[in-house]
Formats: structure tokens, sequence, C-alpha cells
């Protein structure tokens, strides 16, 4: 693994679970942040959304993160002042709708064993791989037919802007490759 790695594969190493705990038998290998992204008519928008992604040798673990705290002072700042025409009605109601769902899921995790995922496919912008979906055997899924990411390095707690979704697709697909040996 790592022949086509953008990032050193260190970058990846496992980090602390906060709500999932793994079975007996089971390795964890991979960690990765992912901010969820929502399609829209031309291309796609971040949602407020965020997991904590581990990479087992049975499973796929997803544990919703909550957004960081500094985050949602400045968007209620820029929902509430803001006269830009670009920054329209429908995009402050879509922020908090955004808000609202991820405080639904702050305590839930999806564990996605990898036989029901088909591959992790890459989404190119501009010719530059940008996005992640994964692409399951069965739709409709529990996460939904079109779950699309941005990959970020996990460590550190902060969020990153290099794009890391070539290293999570490549990470990915070979987890995947090693369950159907």
């Amino acid at each position: 693994m790592g022949d086509h790695m953008k990032y050193p594969l260190a970058d990846y190493s496992s980090c602390c679970m906060n709500i999932a705990a793994l079975d007996s038998n089971e390795t964890h290998h991979h960690s990765f942040l992912l901010t969820k992204e929502q399609k829209q008519i031309i291309g796609y928008r971040a949602k407020f959304l965020q997991y904590q992604a581990h990479f087992t040798n049975k499973r796929l673990i997803l544990e919703n993160k909550p957004v960081s705290k500094w985050i949602a002072p400045v968007i209620n700042s820029l929902m509430l002042f803001s006269d830009n025409a670009s920054f329209d009605l429908q995009t402050k109601l879509n922020m908090f709708l955004d808000r609202q769902d991820a405080k639904k899921e702050a305590e839930k995790y999806y564990s996605i064993p990898y036989e029901e995922i088909l591959k992790f496919e890459l989404i190119h912008i501009l010719k530059l791989p940008r996005y992640v979906k994964i692409v399951f055997k069965k739709i409709p899924h529990e996460l939904s037919q079109e779950f699309v990411f941005t990959p970020h390095k996990a460590k550190n707690g902060a969020l990153e802007l290099t794009y890391r979704a070539s290293d999570f697709a490549e990470i990915g697909n070979k987890m995947l490759q090693n369950i159907n040996r």
C-alpha cells in the first residue's frame, strides 16, 4: 500500500475512536476526517456534518464528529450581517438546516462492513481529485445512495486545506481488495 500516495501513509495512522469500539480480532489501521458534501446543481457544497473515519481489517467506521465550536459563531455572524447577493436567504436557510442535522447526528456512528461497499470512487473537479463517493453494492443504503465527502488528515485537531481524496480512495480500495481475496 502507498505506491501512489500523495502524502506519507503515516499521516493516516489510526487515532482514538470516540463512540464506536473494535470487535474482538479487529485491527484499526487508518483514520481520516471527512466533511460531508451535498450535491448542488453544479458541483458540491460542504455541509456541517463531519465524520471521523476509521479503516479496520473488517469494516469502515464513521463516527459523527461535532463541528468545531468556533465555526458556529462565524456562520451565525455571516448569516445575520451578510448583505452579499451571493449569500442569499436560501443559502442561510441551508446552513441553518445543516446545523440542525449535525445536532441530531451528534452521538451516532455507522459501521459499514467492506462486503457492503463496491468501491471508493474519486470525483474530479477541474481534473483534480477533490471528493470521494462511497459506492454501495445495495441501494438504498442506510447512509444514502450519494455519500460524498472531502477527506482530510485526522491528526492535530485542525482542519487542513490539503486534498486527500486520492489517498483515501487508494487506502479504501486496497482494504476492499484484501477482503475479496
